[in-house]
């Protein structure tokens, strides 16, 4: 191992080995490393000395001779002492000193060290010295990359006399790209996981390079003997949990004969899992202990096949426990049919457009019905405690803007855009759950810096965000980089750079189920033709064949249909506001382009929508007439140019920056700018009946602000005026339902 030491008046490099005793005084281990000529530095754990000592407590000397390569390591001291470290570093215990004792395992680490200077004598002997140390815990003992970081802090350390003692969680992020997201002042989860086995500490002094060897973490003697722990003892003596050849024994005097093998009665507040692996089970009225309540029931479990007569008698169900959302529709129906409660003429409503159990009752369907919804309700206001300040998207298609927000199934992440009156790029956020109407502010430790124009993408555990633009840099440490954002934590982390789509704003992502395919936007100084595909599982980039049917494509829309990629539109390099009427898809699995028919119009900054079989364009700049059309895939055909009107108005030169979703069977238009004004008009188009119906107006104006589709509503938050205005507003369009008369 050889390192760089200097002090003020020289400096001093060699090779160096080192010789590791370890040693028996009282109660302590010390470990010393000795260099030959410069610094030599070394860390060793707690279990390393453990495992080197002992026999009665007689000294049992550990010899260990090592010549590392080169590395530097600059310490600063007093002018007059050169210096050479030897590192000793003692795992002493787990503390967590300045918080309440708990049930809790500690999440510190304490250790000590001692350093000499080429003399032999212990450094900082008339002064104390203070320098700032980073302290590293790896995956590896010589990976150098961000996945290899578990865990990074800087804190600055006092060396007295050649002793110093730190606590590993009372420093800070180290402020390196390398260990983004990785401090905590709480270590027990870096010591969790499949690779827990390989930990290795590393060690760096202020404008030197680590110290190496890195060390890695041992397990103490004791901790070996729960790895084959017999049991679990009560504080009566006796064994609570019995473990055995064949199983696990839960008060049992004996050795367990199953799996899971209980001596006594088991209690629980519920059981899960379909039980197909249950067997010589049965259950019948008399083996319910109590009643069963509305909390033992998940909503719609009570389906027509569960309602058979006097199986189930009113002694065993609690009063109110059948509430309506317990049962299926179906189950309804049969209730009130077999009740008695519709008669001849009389009718019932079912989702399903062909419902045996009905017309096996004497039903029949007589058509369709639009029930329930088609309303703007006020979900939230300025009077909802943390609701994030006004913002908006204001480029980019309704495709690019619907993905700068984020919905994951039960909230809605808002974050970034811009303020009001467009001049502060925000970098803050909040998620929105519209089941209780409440705001919950986000972290911003370790969040990106202010952006807009980027996109974000749910990966069913935690958000993906990438690229955008905030007038400054554009490179990776800048907004050329990427994020991920756990809500359930409420954590950010980035994500790797390398190979990456690099700058990029107003551009396409898809989520194809395994990658991320980011394409096209304007990038440092032009609109690109290029992409890349990001893998979040092993946080690696890969390349995409380019398109070559243009240079450039901005603000196009995009869609995914299961196997490719759809893009659309868009505007040439010369104006933001002139459409292209170009369309390709892009095969991942092929990485190639299948060029489209010309679409039957030019517009940019439109919409789309992939309905499952095929794909609807319009709307946008330079569609005046409410234009818009439908692609179908499997004859690689556009249907000409259709109209929106009169479910949509005439107005202006377009409708753009409009809220635009997929309802599952609806296409939804809503609000936006016409060139001149905010329109607050909206509709619905339904592909299977190809007809437009409209909505109520919009009730304020939403040109350019966030929104998204959570699977029964439409959400939009704040409006362009007034720009105070930081409400949600939600649209629930009509069920569409079948009605049943009794014959």
């Amino acid at each position: 191992m050889n390192m760089k030491c200097f002090s003020q008046e020289s400096l001093e490099t060699a090779a160096a080995s080192w010789t590791a005793v370890a040693e028996r005084s009282g109660d302590t281990a010390l470990i010393s490393h000795k260099a030959d000529r410069a610094v030599a530095g070394t860390l060793l754990s707690p279990s390393l000395a453990q495992q080197r000592l002992g026999h009665g407590g007689h000294e049992c000397p550990l010899h260990a001779r090592s010549t590392g390569p080169k590395s530097g390591v600059a310490l600063r001291f007093p002018p007059q002492s050169k210096m050479r470290s030897a590192f000793a570093a003692l795992l002493l215990a787990l503390t967590l000193p300045i918080f309440a004792a708990d049930s809790l395992p500690p999440g510190r680490i304490s250790y000590q060290g001692f350093l000499t200077d080429t003399a032999g004598l212990p450094a900082a002997l008339t002064a104390p010295v203070t320098t700032p140390v980073t302290f590293r815990i790896y995956r590896t003992a010589g990976g150098i990359t961000a996945a290899d970081v578990v865990w990074a802090e800087t804190q600055n350390v006092t060396i007295d006399r050649g002793h110093y003692s730190v606590t590993l969680g009372n420093g800070g992020p180290t402020g390196a790209l390398i260990d983004a997201g990785k401090f905590t002042n709480n270590l027990t989860t870096v010591f969790l996981g499949a690779d827990v086995s390989e930990r290795y500490l590393g060690v760096t002094v202020q404008g030197s390079r680590e110290l190496s060897p890195r060390v890695q973490f041992m397990a103490s003697p004791f901790v070996h003997t729960s790895r084959a722990a017999a049991g679990v003892m009560g504080p009566d003596g006796n064994l609570l949990l019995r473990v055995g050849p064949a199983g696990l024994g839960v008060n049992l005097t004996n050795t367990p004969t199953a799996t899971v093998d209980v001596g006594g009665t088991v209690r629980a507040t519920a059981f899960q899992g379909s039980g197909t692996g249950l067997s010589n089970v049965t259950t019948t009225v008399a083996n319910l202990v109590g009643t069963l309540g509305a909390a033992q029931i998940a909503d719609g479990a009570i389906t027509v096949a569960k309602l058979v007569p006097a199986t189930v008698p009113g002694t065993a169900l609690a009063n109110g426990s059948l509430e309506t959302n317990k049962l299926t529709s179906d189950a309804i129906n049969l209730i009130l049919s077999q009740a008695g409660g519709v008669g001849a003429g009389g009718g019932v409503f079912s989702l399903n457009a062909n419902n045996t159990n009905l017309t096996s009752l004497g039903f029949v369907n007589v058509g369709s019905r639009r029930i329930g919804g088609d309303r703007w309700t006020v979900k939230a206001s300025e009077l909802t405690p943390n609701a994030p300040q006004n913002r908006n998207y204001n480029q980019g298609s309704s495709d690019m803007r619907a993905q700068e927000t984020c919905w994951t199934g039960t909230k809605w992440i808002v974050w970034g855009g811009m303020n009001a009156n467009e001049s502060v790029f925000i970098a803050d956020g909040a998620m929105f759950d519209p089941a209780l109407n409440t705001w919950t502010p986000m972290s911003t430790q370790n969040a990106p810096i202010a952006r807009h124009e980027f996109q974000c993408i749910w990966l069913g555990d935690r958000m993906w965000l990438y690229g955008g633009y905030n007038g400054g840099d554009r490179s990776p440490n800048g907004t050329g980089n990427g994020y991920f954002y756990n809500p359930t934590t409420d954590q950010w982390s980035s994500i790797s750079s390398v190979n990456s789509a690099g700058a990029r704003a107003r551009f396409s992502a898809c989520w194809t189920g395994t990658e991320i395919i980011v394409f096209g936007g304007f990038g440092s100084s032009s609109w690109l033709s290029t992409g890349a595909r990001y893998n979040p599982a092993t946080d690696t980039w890969r390349s995409m064949a380019a398109n070559p049917q243009r240079s450039g494509w901005g603000d196009q829309c995009f869609a995914w249909t299961g196997t490719e990629m759809i893009i659309a539109g868009g505007h040439n390099t010369a104006s933001s506001t002139t459409g292209i009427n170009k369309a390709a898809r892009y095969n991942p699995v092929l990485d190639n382009w299948t060029p489209m028919p010309d679409i039957p119009f030019a517009t940019t900054s439109a919409s789309s929508a992939w309905t499952g079989t095929e794909y609807l364009y319009g709307f946008g700049h330079g569609s005046s007439d409410q234009k818009y059309a439908r692609y179908n895939l499997m004859s690689n055909t556009w249907s000409g140019t259709l109209t929106a009107k009169p479910a949509i108005s005439n107005d202006g030169t377009g409708r753009v920056y409009h809220q635009a979703v997929w309802t599952g069977t609806e296409w939804i238009i809503a609000g936006g700018y016409d060139g001149g004004s905010q329109r607050q008009e909206a509709a619905r188009f339904n592909p299977t009946t190809s007809k437009w119906a409209q909505m109520p107006n919009v009730p304020k104006m939403t040109a350019h602000q966030p929104f998204t589709w959570t699977g029964k509503e439409l959400l939009i938050f704040s409006a362009f005026l007034p720009d105070s205005d930081v409400s949600v507003i939600g649209y629930q369009p009509p069920i569409e339902a079948y009605q049943y008369v009794k014959q």
